[in-house]
């Protein structure tokens, strides 16, 4: 069964409009990893600061999901590996 509230949600590439309120979703997705033991360790690590979401926005290396209210309830950032080492 799908989740209703899960079932309008889109990816985009985030933009810089979305840097102020991607801490504060760190924050809380990180509360969310402490009811799951293997994964706690997460909800203790330091919550990145907007300068650097904004690099990886700069970078189009971080997304957010969106539902149709426009509301943010995840976001997923990555960092492109230098292969040629």
């Amino acid at each position: 069964m799908v989740n209703e509230k899960w079932s309008n949600i889109s990816i985009r590439v985030a933009a810089v409009a979305d840097a102020a309120a991607l801490p504060r979703i760190e924050f809380s997705a990180g509360k969310r990893y402490l009811a799951i033991p293997d994964l706690a360790w997460l909800a203790n690590e330091v919550d990145m600061p907007v300068q650097t979401h904004l690099r990886y926005i700069s970078l189009g290396t971080e997304w957010v999901a969106v539902s149709e209210d426009q509301e943010r309830p995840e976001l997923l950032d990555a960092l492109m590996a230098d292969t040629n080492d």
